[in-house]
């Protein structure tokens, strides 16, 4: 049987790229080297897609990530300007892109555009998951409580919208991931300065209601309409994310040693697990989602109502990330679960090109 072709395309042009690095090593690894022919791809800060070794991961990370790793005069360092050419398009890609340009739609749909087939969600739950505003929208029609927000595109909007919801809160871009950006709020002092940063990073920023959580997460991964067991749609384990700082933000995530800690299971009742479960599942499907995604809850503290956070509809796969130790957990290690997402790409990939490209006459 002939190896398939995967590119595995990291990096990219959003402030979340460095975090691509440490996925795309995972997953280059956990591709079966039997069944695949792998690639690594790499898109530059400037845009430019170029063909890579596994060798240039391993220098890249001795870097280190770090909070001022974003600028192209770093990445320049590791020889990212050569280019090259690509007679032959891969049969499918594994896009490890966090953030806008990656996470968004926007690579989903230049592959749609070139016909060739991906892993993960498409066009329009990319789209809807990066945006927290819109995810939680949906997630109030799917009835699943949110906690209280707005967004402003304005920094004379955020003192009224602060006032409305009362402190403490949290300002976050509304269409970036990995705690990039955010700031907890407890006066209006420190209010304006989180803004203005968020604001770096976005043209709308969300302001919501800060309660004391734990923070639960859940991996989803199949086709919300295939019947075939193998490929339906299920809800992993859950695993709850133990920060030692105030919140799990980005330094915290990945520039911290020992900063964080996870357990799974987390310690939930049966009744709130399969809670969550469901709700999972339910956004997944409100969202046109496929393939696989993260979906992140808060629990309060004081009242243990469970609330939805955001959904990640392109998880990281780093030694610390959630999503392929809660599949591990519940029985699926990480090679079998890169067969399963590759197939699933491949079939929705056959399914698009059955369709007619001409109308009926």
């Amino acid at each position: 049987m002939a190896k398939k072709r995967v590119w595995i395309v990291g990096g990219g042009e959003s402030a979340e790229r460095d975090v691509s690095v440490v996925s795309a090593r995972t997953i280059f690894h956990a591709l079966d080297p039997k069944k695949y022919e792998k690639e690594l791809i790499w898109i530059s800060p400037q845009g430019q897609w170029i063909k890579k070794d596994i060798i240039f991961i391993e220098q890249f990370e001795k870097v280190k990530i770090s909070q001022t790793a974003h600028s192209s005069k770093n990445l320049s360092s590791l020889s990212l300007s050569e280019g090259f050419h690509v007679k032959t398009l891969p049969e499918i890609v594994f896009p490890v892109l966090h953030g806008p340009l990656g996470e968004d739609g926007s690579i989903q749909g230049f592959l749609e555009m070139i016909h060739v087939p991906y892993v993960g969600c498409g066009i329009l739950a990319s789209a809807l998951g990066m945006d927290k505003e819109f995810a939680k929208i949906l997630a109030e029609r799917a009835n699943i409580p949110v906690l209280p927000y707005f967004c402003i595109y304005d920094l004379k909007e955020a003192e009224n919208v602060a006032r409305k919801l009362g402190f403490p809160v949290f300002v976050k871009p509304a269409r970036l991931g990995s705690s990039v950006g955010i700031s907890k709020v407890t006066s209006m002092g420190q209010l304006l300065p989180a803004v203005k940063n968020a604001f770096q990073y976005d043209t709308k920023v969300l302001i919501e209601k800060a309660i004391e959580p734990r923070e639960i997460e859940c991996a989803v991964l199949g086709d919300p309409h295939s019947f075939e067991p193998r490929f339906q749609l299920r809800a992993s384990a859950l695993g709850e994310v133990v920060p030692h700082s105030e919140f799990y933000d980005y330094k915290t995530k990945y520039l911290a040693q020992n900063e964080a800690g996870r357990e799974i299971p987390a310690r939930l009742s049966v009744r709130q697990t399969r809670q969550i479960q469901d709700y999972s599942l339910r956004i997944f499907k409100a969202l046109d989602g496929y393939g696989l995604g993260r979906v992140d809850f808060l629990i309060d503290k004081k009242t243990n109502k469970v609330y939805f956070n955001e959904i990640n509809t392109l998880p990281g796969f780093t030694s610390t990330s959630m999503y392929p130790a809660l599949w591990e957990f519940s029985g699926i290690k990480i090679q079998s679960l890169m067969d399963i997402l590759i197939e699933l790409a491949l079939k929705r990939g056959a399914a698009t090109r059955r369709l007619k490209k001409t109308p009926l006459v």
